[in-house]
């Protein structure tokens, strides 16, 4: 009777190891899966300096569960990523956006690391280029006639080049200046820009005699009336941002110049130039 019951409990337990090795199989069968639709490594080639360069890592969930994106960590202050916060379910896509500051010329080779429940190895994605002497800077913005828009006459008058350091209005000169990028037809601020307009916000907060210059610019891609109109949409947009945030509207100053300021850079030409005036 007792080789009988040892019998069994063999037997039992075989089995049972069996079933705990199979169910481990399926799980692992059952995770998320990352497939790219674009290459984990971007080379942005020569770009303008002061004009930040976006790219966007495209991918798929290939697996049979959701897919969850729980840190996307930049190896710098001068590249600020964005992606999908959401979990994107089987067979729907998600992104990551990097958007690099160019702020100093020279290569540059910076990497974006991913973590999520794919794998508790994360994926590591590079962007690369060299920042070069921004030729077309202090002709970008050019002076335009104070008619175009009557209110902003003396920004526009004392302003040109608004790209320049030494621009003033008035005692006030420019202490600060940053790119709000938009995507292609597009006037909403990104959730990573909105970050970036903090900044601004804070130090207006602080000096109460800080104005701020929003300068809209489009793409040539469309026809110039179109790209005007949404250069002007593009420069409210973050006009309202500021505007939530706690800036007087009296304190903010807009201009609109459609693509004449397009610098070929379908990219970096979507943007509103934000100069903070201290």
């Amino acid at each position: 009777m007792k080789k009988l019951f040892f019998a069994f409990l063999i037997v039992f337990s075989a089995f049972s190891a069996f079933a705990q090795n199979t169910g481990l199989s399926l799980q692992s069968g059952d995770l998320p899966q990352f497939k790219w639709a674009t290459p984990i490594e971007h080379e942005f080639g020569k770009i303008p300096q002061g004009i930040p360069a976006t790219t966007t890592f495209e991918f798929e969930n290939t697996g049979k569960s959701e897919l969850i994106l729980s840190n996307v960590k930049a190896s710098c202050g001068c590249t600020t990523p964005d992606y999908s916060k959401e979990p994107i379910q089987p067979g729907k896509k998600g992104f990551i956006k990097a958007t690099y500051n160019a702020a100093g010329m020279g290569v540059f080779h910076k990497s974006i690391t991913v973590t999520s429940n794919v794998s508790e190895q994360p994926v590591v994605l590079t962007i690369k280029g060299e920042v070069v002497a921004n030729e077309n800077k202090a002709t970008d913005t050019p002076a335009e006639p104070a008619k175009v828009q009557p209110v902003t006459e003396k920004v526009v008058q004392s302003s040109a080049p608004v790209a320049s350091s030494s621009s003033s209005v008035g005692a006030l000169k420019v202490s600060k200046t940053i790119n709000i990028l938009f995507g292609n037809g597009s006037s909403t601020v990104s959730a990573a820009d909105g970050k970036a307009l903090e900044g601004i916000i804070n130090e207006m907060k602080t000096n109460k005699d800080a104005q701020v210059i929003l300068n809209g610019y489009a793409s040539k891609t469309g026809k110039a009336a179109v790209n005007k109109k949404l250069s002007e949409q593009r420069a409210e947009a973050v006009k309202s941002r500021l505007i939530k945030g706690g800036v007087d509207a009296s304190r903010i100053s807009v201009q609109s110049y459609g693509d004449s300021g397009a610098t070929g850079n379908s990219e970096s030409d979507r943007r509103v130039e934000v100069l903070l005036m201290q």
